[in-house]
C-alpha cells in the first residue's frame, strides 16, 4: 500500500522550485522574480490561475514528494483555460473570485477583513476591492479546518511557470517509476534464483512473465469435461475451439508431479476426469498442484472416489492455492493423508468464515473458524514439515486474513512440532526460520 506525503500548513506551496518549499521563501522568490517583470504580458505567457490539491494527515502519512504525487488527493490544473490574462491583476482578480467559490474557502474573506461587514453580502462590491499584487497565492490549511481530507491552493502564475511545475513533476514520478520497475525486476530475478536453488515443483502467482515458475511433470486442463494437455500459462484464458486433441491419459502411468486446472466443468465431470488420472498414476505420484481447487472432498477427500483415496496417501506435496469455497471442513480432509510433508494454501482461507467472530465483542474468547482443523492437519499428518500460507499476515485497510481465520497459538503450535510457516513477509520471527528464504 502506498505511504504519501503529507504537507502541513506551512508547506501549502508550490512552484518551479519545489513544492515542498516553504510559502513565505516561495514568496519572496517570486516577488524578487516578478518585480522585474512588466505586469502586461505577450499572448503567448498569459497569467493563469492555478489550482492544486494536497492530502492531510487525516488520510494519509507519507515521507517523500514522490509519495506526495502519486496520491489521488494530489491534483494541478488551469481555472479559466491555457488563453488566461494579459495582467496579473486581471489573473488575481479571477483567483480570488475562484477562491469565494470554492467550498475549501468558506469563510476566508471574512476571517482576513477584505470586505466591510456592511457591505457582506452586496457580490457587487467584491468586484472593487483594492488588489494587492504581491498575493498571489491562497492555501486553504490557514483555516485550520482538521476535518479536511485534502487542502486546496490557488496560485497566480504565469503559463510558462505552470507548464514547468507539470514537467517537473512527470520527471519526478517517470524517475520512480523507472526505479520502482528495476526493484521489482531485481526482486523477480532474485526470487527466481531461490526458487531454482530449491529445484522442486512451484507455481509463481501472477504467473510468469511476471513470476517464475517450475513446472511438474504434465500440466492439464479439464475444460468442458474433457482432459487436455495445456501450459500453465495458457490455462487460465483457454477457450476449446478444438484445436487441441484430448490427452492420453496413458502417458500418466511413470508421473511423479501434476498440475491441473478445472474450467467450464461441473462437479461430476471432474470427479470422473480425476479418477482417470489417479487410476492411472496409482502410487506413482507424489505431488499434485490443483490450482483454484473446488470441491475438495468430492475430488480428493472423504467423497471421492477409490482411486483418488488410495492415491492420496501416498502424496508426499499437494498444493491448492487460490482454492474455491475451501472450508474449514476441506482443510479437515487434508489430515488424512497420512505421506504429505508440505502443504501450499495461498490465498485458500476464506475470512467470511471468521468475519462474525472478529467483529463480535462478546466472541473474542472464541476460536476462528480454520484453527481446530488446522491444528489437526499437523497432528494427524506426522511427515509434514512445510505449510505455505502466501502473505496472510498482510494488512490491507488494516485487517489481515490471518486475523478472520486464525489464531495464533496453533502457529506456535505448527512451530513446535518443527514445521515451517512460510507466512509472508509479515512473518514473526518465533514462526519463521532464517534458513527458509529458499524454501519454496
Amino acid at each position: 500500500m502506498k505511504r504519501l506525503l503529507v504537507l502541513s500548513r506551512q508547506d501549502c506551496s508550490f512552484s518551479s522550485t519545489s513544492i515542498t518549499s516553504h510559502p513565505k521563501t516561495i514568496k519572496s522568490k517570486n516577488n524578487q522574480n516578478k518585480n522585474n517583470m512588466t505586469d502586461n504580458t505577450t499572448s503567448k505567457d498569459p497569467w493563469v490561475v492555478v489550482t492544486s490539491f494536497w492530502p492531510t494527515y487525516r488520510v494519509c502519512n507519507g515521507t517523500s514528494e514522490v509519495e506526495l504525487l502519486q496520491s489521488p488527493y494530489s491534483t494541478i490544473s488551469l481555472e479559466g483555460g491555457e488563453d488566461g490574462f494579459e495582467t496579473k491583476k486581471e489573473a488575481i482578480v479571477y483567483a480570488i473570485s475562484q477562491r469565494d467559490r470554492s467550498g475549501w474557502f468558506e469563510g476566508w474573506a471574512e476571517m482576513h477583513d477584505e470586505y466591510d461587514e456592511d457591505d457582506e453580502d452586496d457580490e457587487g462590491d467584491k468586484d472593487d476591492i483594492s488588489i494587492d499584487e504581491s498575493v498571489d497565492q491562497w492555501c486553504s490549511s490557514d483555516l485550520e479546518n482538521e476535518d479536511n481530507d485534502e487542502e486546496q491552493i490557488i496560485k497566480v502564475m504565469l503559463l510558462s511557470e505552470y507548464n514547468e511545475e507539470k514537467e517537473r513533476r512527470n520527471k519526478i514520478l517517470k524517475k520512480a517509476y523507472e526505479e520502482q520497475l528495476a526493484k521489482t525486476d531485481a526482486a523477480r530475478c532474485e526470487r527466481a534464483q531461490q526458487i531454482r536453488r530449491a529445484g522442486r515443483v512451484f507455481y509463481s502467482f501472477p504467473p510468469p512473465p511476471r513470476g517464475y515458475d517450475i513446472p511438474a511433470d504434465v500440466e492439464l486442463l479439464i475444460c468442458n469435461g474433457k482432459l487436455l494437455n495445456v501450459p500453465r500459462k495458457d490455462q487460465l484464458h483457454f477457450k476449446d475451439e478444438g484445436q487441441v486433441a484430448p490427452f492420453d491419459i496413458s502417458r500418466l502411468t511413470a508421473c511423479k508431479s501434476i498440475e491441473l486446472q478445472a474450467i467450464n466443468s461441473k462437479r461430476e465431470d471432474i470427479m470422473k476426469v480425476t479418477e482417470l488420472i489417479f487410476a492411472s498414476c496409482k502410487d506413482k505420484l507424489e505431488e499434485f498442484h490443483w490450482i483454484a481447487a473446488r470441491d475438495v472432498p468430492y475430488i480428493i477427500g472423504s467423497n471421492s472416489g477409490p482411486h483418488a483415496r488410495e492415491c492420496m496417501q501416498n502424496l508426499k506435496v499437494l498444493s491448492l492455492p487460490f482454492a474455491w469455497g475451501f472450508d474449514p471442513d476441506d482443510l479437515v480432509e487434508v489430515s488424512k493423508f497420512p505421506s504429505l510433508e508440505r502443504l501450499d494454501l495461498r490465498s485458500s482461507l476464506d475470512m467470511q468464515h471468521g468475519m462474525g467472530i472478529y467483529y463480535d465483542d462478546s466472541g473474542r474468547n472464541t476460536e476462528m473458524p480454520y484453527s481446530e482443523a488446522f491444528l489437526t492437519v499437523c497432528q494427524k499428518c506426522e511427515h509434514l514439515n512445510h505449510i505455505d500460507l502466501g502473505d496472510i499476515m498482510t494488512e490491507l485497510y488494516g485487517f489481515s486474513v490471518f486475523a478472520m481465520t486464525l489464531d495464533r497459538f496453533v502457529l506456535i503450535e505448527a512451530h513446535k512440532k518443527g514445521i515451517k510457516l512460510k507466512l509472508g513477509d509479515a512473518s514473526d520471527d518465533e514462526e519463521s526460520d532464517d534458513e527458509e528464504s529458499d524454501d519454496y
